[in-house]
């Protein structure tokens, strides 16, 4: 399932179609789409909203799988949507750098009777945009705080991090988890008995990999402990046609999302005068009880097609939905001069962009079922894992769908051969998510494939 292909462009914030437009095929746009969102996510200060009775902030996490040599390759260049950011933030520490330099060479040059009654210059935080995967779990706190609690974490190999949280030193996945949900980092180094403390940490990570690492990333551990149901992901098909490496293109992809990056830099600006008292995000009260009958159809839906253990997936990809639509909300923005209102903090969802997260999230779930299924370690028994293709009772219920079904019709057309609801959806959630004989083309509604 693809989302950009179900959304009218116009409809979507400038920002973000510009990084559409750049690519032709649904697919494509699908993952420049998410990236660009990951990607700006943690880089959106001055914004908040409530949820579940907590403040949350727009970052999220993403993985994007497709097979090795497949067309991920164009993600890394989205850095360039963030690269006016990176430059400023680096020439700031720069500038930093070179002045508590030139302080500390002035206080050494005093004598000691001079130096008495003078504090020596204290060397200022390395702020910086992009955390690396590779560091060590003090390193990456301490990233975290000279940062003021921001960051994100890019990586297009996953086995990079995979890695790293294997090691002693690397062991951070508690710090991943707990900036999620913004939760206080705190964390003692030995050297000079330092505590490092982030109050409220704000990390988007976006990690690309082959289907093969998510389960060498986020493994049985990982799944039970609730790493693995934080991320969203999106699977890659592939393409088995030759790629024109010489078509042409009015500009290099780079400097194209690098424009956009540009424009983007002059609403961060914007943002950053509201970085002490954010704006306030919010749905509007029909928005809240369409998101509520949405995610209180689907939960069950999903459950019986997946199982129990998918709940928390669902949860999590609810709270991930309204930070979408926080981001859609900032992002249309732009297009209003002045961006922000002066009178009030205040930032209601546009019918427009409640619509857009809504339907992003509903392609979501179907490729979260489908890692969840195939690629992430997990009790299977449900499941049956030991089946390599149908059995006689399973293609029996599959022959007597028909070519497009819901699930009223699947009920009531499978109890008439003796086959009760429960396993009716736990059937159909094998044809969709393992078989990938049936797709789900909306709430509750399927279509063959085969």
């Amino acid at each position: 399932m693809t989302f950009s292909d179900r959304l009218d462009l116009q409809d979507v914030p400038l920002l973000l179609r510009e990084v559409a437009e750049t690519q032709a095929e649904p697919e494509d746009r699908d993952k420049m789409m998410l990236a660009a969102l990951d990607l700006w996510s943690g880089n959106m200060p001055g914004v908040r909203g409530i949820y579940g009775d907590n403040y949350v902030y727009p970052p999220i996490y993403a993985i994007i799988n497709a097979p090795s040599g497949a067309k991920k390759g164009v993600i890394p260049q989205c850095l360039r949507l963030i690269d006016p950011i990176r430059w400023e933030v680096h020439r700031q520490a720069e500038a930093l750098q070179q002045e508590y330099e030139e302080q500390l060479s002035a206080y050494e040059a005093l004598t000691p009777k001079e130096r008495k009654g003078k504090p020596k210059p204290k060397e200022p935080a390395q702020a910086t945009v992009i955390i690396p995967a590779n560091s060590s779990s003090t390193v990456f706190c301490q990233q975290l705080a000279d940062n003021g609690g921001c960051g994100t974490m890019f990586e297009t190999e996953a086995d990079t991090l995979t890695q790293i949280l294997k090691q002693d030193y690397g062991g951070y996945s508690d710090c991943l988890r707990k900036a999620f949900h913004h939760e206080a980092i705190d964390y003692s180094r030995r050297r000079d008995n330092e505590r490092v403390y982030v109050e409220c940490p704000r990390l988007s990570v976006l990690l690309t990999c082959t289907p093969g690492q998510i389960g060498t990333l986020l493994g049985g551990s990982e799944v039970e402990n609730g790493s693995a149901n934080r991320y969203l992901f999106y699977s890659l098909k592939g393409s088995r046609e030759w790629q024109d490496p010489f078509a042409h293109r009015e500009k290099p992809l780079a400097d194209s999302l690098l424009a956009t990056g540009q424009r983007y830099l002059e609403l961060y600006h914007e943002l950053l005068n509201y970085k002490d008292k954010p704006l306030e995000f919010t749905f509007s009260e029909e928005q809240k009880a369409l998101f509520n009958s949405y995610y209180r159809d689907l939960l069950p839906e999903q459950v019986g097609l997946v199982g129990d253990d998918f709940i928390a997936f669902i949860f999590r990809l609810g709270l991930t939905t309204f930070r979408l639509a926080m981001m859609l909300s900032v992002l249309r923005r732009y297009e209003q001069k002045p961006h922000f209102d002066a009178l009030s903090n205040v930032i209601v969802c546009t019918d427009q962009d409640f619509r857009t997260a809504l339907t992003i999230a509903d392609c979501l779930v179907s490729h979260t079922a489908y890692v969840y299924t195939n690629l992430l370690p997990h009790d299977q028994k449900a499941l049956n894992p030991q089946l390599q293709q149908m059995t006689q009772q399973e293609r029996h219920f599959y022959d007597i769908l028909p070519q497009q079904f819901d699930r009223k019709l699947y009920v009531e057309l499978t109890a008439q051969a003796g086959i009760n609801a429960r396993t009716a959806e736990r059937y159909v959630g094998l044809m969709v998510n393992r078989y990938q004989v049936v797709k789900r083309v909306s709430h509750g509604h399927y279509v063959k494939v085969c």
